[in-house]
């Protein structure tokens, strides 16, 4: 899969698995909307670095903790 698919997934799950709405996580870390539903969507090809530490942030967690999750192991990447 892409890092995008990847990335909109995990975050999908994030967003569940702590009860937090789209609206409180775009506000927690001071994006748009609108930059959120393009992330989830896939609608951009790739998330910078800068707005993945902002996601891990959402989440009070840091970026390897994020990334730590099968989503993102070697095999499952199309790189």
């Amino acid at each position: 899969m892409k890092s995008s698919t990847a990335i909109a997934l995990r975050v999908s799950k994030l967003l569940v698995k702590t009860g937090m709405t789209r609206y409180k996580l775009c506000r927690k870390i001071a994006i748009t909307e609108t930059t959120l539903k393009h992330i989830l969507d896939e609608e951009y090809k790739s998330v910078n670095f800068d707005t993945l530490v902002l996601l891990a942030d959402g989440f009070d967690m840091t970026v390897q903790e994020f990334l730590d999750d099968e989503l993102f192991a070697r095999e499952n990447l199309d790189v």
